[in-house]
């Protein structure tokens, strides 16, 4: 099989988010080649999840075998040329998941991956909870929490249940910019967003109830009436500069005190909307 280098690069920066380098098993610290001169594809594994790539290379015949990513990194470091020749060992891989015939399909925004990029910060990946871990999904969009903050992230996903997926690093290091679809069965699922594929098995256990914690759109404003204008922005300049927490913009214009969410009415009046939910 022929590919460029800088072809497999990208892969691999994808890829290698799966592969388990220290696993005494070669197919988990390998990344396989499947295909025909039709269609080429990469994938990795770590026992539970499953990430391919389609890939732009050549080979005259069919393929199928592993090379391992630590070979495949030293190849691209070392190798002076742009076209690099690869060839490999035949493993027996695991058999990959397939959705059943009832599996749920939802179609997933055009935004799905700039959603999961701003709600990976929150995540706890060390937490003890595993559920914690993962990302929620439901019908009323992308939810994360690590126990102490909490962001809500409204979208539609055609959902009848909630699911909660992995820590999605593969995803996340693909950057998706395109729509993409969501099958769920059993206790798996795979998505499926351009040439990537990602398939594995859904976290199990209850997600806290984070419906309970967002109040509804009623609950969010609040009137003020300021008498004393002066001391209040006098006050408000003490409080220190946070980005990240700050869910109430403030801007000084006297004799008026105008507030906002960056997207809220400006006026003599306080706005306070959750920091925890994006709307």
């Amino acid at each position: 099989m022929k590919i460029e280098k800088k072809n497999l690069n990208e892969a691999l920066k994808v890829l290698g988010k799966v592969v388990s380098q220290t696993s005494p098993v070669d197919v988990q610290k390998s990344i396989r080649f499947v295909g025909d001169a039709e269609r080429i594809t990469a994938m990795a594994t770590d026992g539970i999840e499953v990430v391919s790539l389609k890939l732009e290379a050549f080979t005259e015949h069919e393929i199928d075998f592993c090379v391992p990513f630590k070979d495949l990194k030293d190849m691209i470091r070392f190798e002076r040329s742009e076209m690099l020749e690869i060839d490999g060992t035949h493993l027996d891989y695991p058999q990959i998941k397939q959705p059943t015939a009832d599996a749920v399909s939802a179609i997933l925004p055009i935004n799905f991956g700039d959603l999961l990029a701003q709600a990976a910060p929150i995540i706890d990946r060390n937490n003890y909870r595993r559920i914690l871990q993962g990302i929620n999904l439901s019908s009323s969009g992308v939810t994360v929490t690590d126990g102490k903050q909490l962001l809500h992230q409204p979208c539609h996903i055609a959902l009848s249940k909630d699911i909660t997926l992995p820590f999605p690093s593969a995803l996340l290091a693909f950057k998706p910019a395109e729509m993409g679809t969501l099958q769920v069965w059993e206790n798996y699922f795979c998505i499926e967003i351009g040439h990537f594929k990602w398939t594995g098995k859904l976290l199990e256990g209850n997600y806290p109830n984070w419906r309970n914690v967002i109040p509804a759109d009623e609950q969010l404003n609040y009137c003020i009436t300021l008498t004393d204008v002066e001391t209040v922005i006098n006050w408000l300049k003490l409080v220190p500069s946070c980005k990240e927490p700050n869910g109430i913009e403030f801007t000084t214009t006297p004799p008026r005190l105008p507030t906002g969410t960056g997207n809220g009415k400006v006026g003599n009046l306080f706005k306070k909307r959750s920091i925890y939910e994006r709307r």
